[in-house]
């Protein structure tokens, strides 16, 4: 039994796309057309512009489609009751905004606020953990979110904690296979001399049957899709105890799993790889995820692979 659905392995188009960045309609450094504009002209295929508790729609562009997005704020309750620490949900496809007030978010449980959301059909997903400083106990309090951000943009560029792949690694151990997203949190867009431009870093490569909301959504929905911030992962096949991935040129690609469950390829001598071929044993692996490492540090990863049910530790 293996719990994954492999965009390799059904029909359809690849399209590029972010579900995280921020307008003038909250605290963003553009209007929504001119980031709308920005991402087209980058090529992107479609976009999420998720303000800050506030649902901002904007025209489409030819060969560009808009995902409504919402970043939604909730404060979280130490075991005092206290209000402790604020916890970011990405609700993504939305009919309507929640646009919660100061106060709803403060009474509000998170579990109520995933209910608000998937009542108006979207899903969720819980961003840059490692910004927001989560434990395991919190991200436990959202494991009905979709998928965490695996990276984040802004927060890597701003603040140098824009990954959370250990994070990602915990939750999955606490049997929560989330899938791993990249974003890009963009307000600033422009670089300045204090740091680098906060947009374009990080998406999720889609495979879709057509480039419509509904079509990109039930991909997303169903993790047909793998997270970059530049490697292109080109192929990923599992056959009997052995996965082979392929990737555009690497300096490495890493099987990710459990303690000595993995391996990580690479050339002893420094130059970069482009394959990898890893056997795993099929009666102790618990989850694998592929992890590439280009020579400019820029990574990709595909969602977890579980060969069991349950992926928490024994």
């Amino acid at each position: 039994m293996i719990r994954f659905n492999n965009p390799f392995d059904v029909t359809g188009n690849w399209y590029k796309g972010n579900l995280h960045c921020h307008t003038r309609e909250s605290d963003g450094a553009l209007s929504p057309e001119e980031v709308r504009d920005w991402y087209h002209k980058n090529g992107y295929d479609f976009l999420g512009i998720s303000d800050h508790n506030k649902l901002t729609r904007v025209e489409e562009l030819s060969g560009m489609i808009h995902i409504p997005c919402e970043e939604v704020d909730i404060w979280t309750h130490n075991d005092s009751n206290v209000l402790f620490r604020s916890l970011h949900l990405v609700a993504v496809n939305i009919s309507e905004g929640l646009e919660l007030t100061n106060e709803e978010k403060k009474k509000l449980n998170v579990g109520t606020v995933i209910r608000m959301i998937k009542e108006r059909g979207g899903e969720i997903i819980l961003a840059h953990p490692y910004w927001s400083n989560l434990t395991i106990n919190e991200m436990l309090i959202a494991k009905e979110c979709l998928g965490l951000e695996v990276y984040n943009t802004g927060c890597e560029v701003i603040r140098a904690n824009g990954f959370s792949y250990v994070h990602w690694d915990q939750i999955i151990q606490n049997n929560v296979a989330m899938y791993g997203f990249a974003t890009d949190d963009a307000h600033h867009y422009i670089a300045n001399d204090e740091f680098a431009s906060d947009a374009c870093g990080g998406w999720i490569m889609v495979k879709a049957s057509e480039l419509t909301i509904d079509a990109i959504f039930e991909a997303i929905r169903n993790g047909m899709f793998y997270a970059s911030t530049g490697p292109e992962i080109k192929n990923l096949v599992i056959d009997d105890d052995e996965i082979r991935v392929d990737t555009s040129l690497v300096k490495s690609i890493a099987f990710c799993g459990y303690d000595s469950q993995g391996k990580k390829f690479y050339r002893q001598d420094g130059g970069l790889i482009e394959s990898a071929c890893f056997k795993f044993n099929k009666d102790s692996t618990i989850y694998l995820r592929i992890q590439c490492t280009d020579v400019e540090g820029n990574m990709a990863w595909t969602n977890p692979i579980c060969f069991r049910e349950d992926t928490s530790s024994e």
